[in-house]
């Protein structure tokens, strides 16, 4: 099966089983989902600064500090990983182009 086949089955399938569990109908719960192949090491760290961001651009969390927790991510593994100062350091080496948070707003 290929990729995309895979992902639109994923999407379709967790979509109706999330709006059957709380009682609603037609909402999509996945959509933009597009292939991507990284090209190099600092495409690499946009997208994984991207992840890690994320639960903050979102609303989710109110801090990027907050984020290095969010437990619905893999954040706590990267941060334990690279600890703040690596996260920080790839953050400020290779940033997003459409968002940065202040790095010490917590």
């Amino acid at each position: 099966m290929c990729v995309g086949k895979f992902t639109n089955n994923l999407h379709s399938n967790s979509s109706r089983l999330l709006n059957d569990f709380d009682g609603e109908s037609g909402r999509k719960m996945w959509y933009q989902y597009w292939d991507y192949c990284i090209r190099n090491e600092r495409d690499f760290w946009k997208h994984f600064n991207y992840i890690i961001q994320n639960p903050v651009k979102h609303g989710l969390v109110s801090s990027l500090g907050d984020a290095y927790y969010y437990k619905f991510s893999s954040n706590p593994v990267w941060f334990g990983r690279f600890g703040r100062e690596g996260l920080d350091e790839s953050f400020i080496k290779y940033p997003m182009r459409d968002w940065t948070p202040t790095i010490m707003d917590d």
